[in-house]
């Protein structure tokens, strides 16, 4: 009774798609599910990426980075060299995309200067100096 309905609703076109779809259903539906498991774990890659990133930095540059805003951070990484490379050996997954993104691209270091700009390497640096800071005044008081 419902498939006549919907078969009424669909016209001839949609009839034959509708039938294409049910004859290979799994197919699809696996070839979706595994599009969205690459997807996701590109995803996930980026993330990775960028917090070795913001290590490699933080070990380089520990003492020029401390109680600087996120602009004089940024000043300070435009005339500094960023190591790529650490993102790049931070996992196998050849694979990356940016939390927005529906398509991933091939991790190497152009698509990595592309997706990870200096702004968004510089609030991440600041966050977590002064975070750290937070943590150190913390440890520092007597409770």
């Amino acid at each position: 009774m419902i498939d006549i309905v919907v078969r009424g609703f669909l016209g001839g076109w949609g009839q034959q798609i509708l039938d294409v779809y049910l004859k290979y259903s799994l197919w699809i539906n696996a070839l979706i599910l595994f599009y969205f498991l690459v997807l996701i774990i590109s995803q996930w890659n980026y993330r990775h990426t960028l917090d070795s990133l913001v290590q490699g930095l933080q070990d380089r540059y520990s003492g020029q980075l401390q109680k600087k805003s996120s602009a004089e951070i940024s000043n300070l990484l435009k005339k500094k060299e960023i190591p790529w490379e650490t993102g790049l050996k931070a996992s196998m997954w050849p694979l990356i995309a940016t939390p927005r993104n529906l398509v991933p691209r091939l991790k190497n270091q152009e698509t990595l200067q592309k997706l990870i700009p200096l702004e968004v390497l510089a609030q991440r640096l600041n966050q977590n100096s002064a975070s750290k800071s937070r943590k150190s005044d913390q440890a520092g008081r007597p409770t």
